[in-house]
């Protein structure tokens, strides 16, 4: 399966990649989505998405549609036909109407085809708009359990913090509510759980986006952490009947070693001895009595 990696660089540039992969019919997409971009100004006013495919299958029909928070975009959506095995893609969002300045959790959502099959999958952008702001709360921990989802949080400020955890999800998946307020103290760390439910798929991965937000003295702040969802891959019709094929050799070799053994223990059975003929001498004795 494929490795996730995340990089954030909290200065004048932010980065992110992930990965996002589908398999079926023994082709993979691998699709890696890479958000760049410097501060976020009126006369830089963009977000570079970079976007490659280094699977063995072709993605199609694919569409980015992104998902902003602290502005708007003119750039509704962007298709792709194809995103072949080894091609790469880039793209400008541009930005307008910024409300506080700050850091943002933004995101790039991806729906596209693998052969009959349809797939959605998101992408986080951390982007600093007018300002660089870097969070006092950080996401120390994204873990599943079951249909619950939980987020821990930790506070480095100085004070209490009123904030709000998300969590970002493919269409495709469900996550309830859809955000939960917390507060939290100086140096201290809290929780929040989510239930959450998965589609049924087979040799997948996904990653699911959590956030956490807060404004003081109006600047907005932002800080994320990704958890991945792996789906193992099902057992097909060939690989279960090579499996009774490798019963019945196992059984009929088991039999072959049963009648050898039999066999030998045969030979090595002692036979009875002959009885001893009679001499003349001793017929004429027993006659002669």
């Amino acid at each position: 399966m494929v490795y996730m990696k995340i990089t954030h660089i909290f200065a004048i540039i932010t980065l992110l990649a992930l990965l996002s992969q589908t398999t079926m019919a023994n082709t993979t997409v691998t699709l890696t989505g890479t958000c760049s971009s410097g501060l976020v100004t009126q006369s830089a006013n963009y977000i570079t998405f970079n976007l490659s495919n280094s699977g063995n299958g072709a993605a199609s029909d694919l569409i980015l549609a992104p998902q902003l928070e602290g502005a708007t975009t003119p750039n509704f959506t962007v298709g792709f036909a194809t995103i072949a095995p080894g091609s790469s893609y880039s793209t400008r969002f541009y930005l307008q109407n910024f409300t506080a300045p700050g850091s943002y959790v933004e995101y790039i959502t991806a729906k596209y085809s693998q052969g009959s099959s349809s797939y959605v999958t998101v992408f986080p952008c951390l982007t600093n708009i007018m300002e660089n702001a870097q969070s006092l709360l950080q996401i120390m921990n994204v873990s599943r359990a079951g249909s619950k989802l939980t987020v821990d949080v930790i506070s480095l400020a100085p004070s209490t913090i009123n904030a709000n955890i998300t969590v970002a999800v493919p269409l495709t998946f469900k996550v309830s509510p859809p955000s939960i307020p917390i507060s939290i103290t100086s140096k201290n760390q809290t929780e929040a759980t989510f239930n959450f439910s998965t589609p049924n798929y087979s040799d997948a991965q996904f990653p699911i986006v959590a956030a956490v937000s807060y404004v003081s003295n109006g600047v907005h702040y932002a800080a994320l952490d990704v958890h991945v969802i792996s789906f193992a891959t099902s057992a097909s019709p060939s690989s279960s009947g090579l499996s009774v094929i490798d019963a019945l050799i196992i059984l009929v070799l088991v039999i072959i070693v049963i009648l050898l053994v039999v066999s030998i223990l045969k030979k090595k059975k002692p036979k009875n001895p002959a009885p001893a003929p009679q001499t003349p001498q001793a017929v004429q004795d027993v006659q002669a009595t």
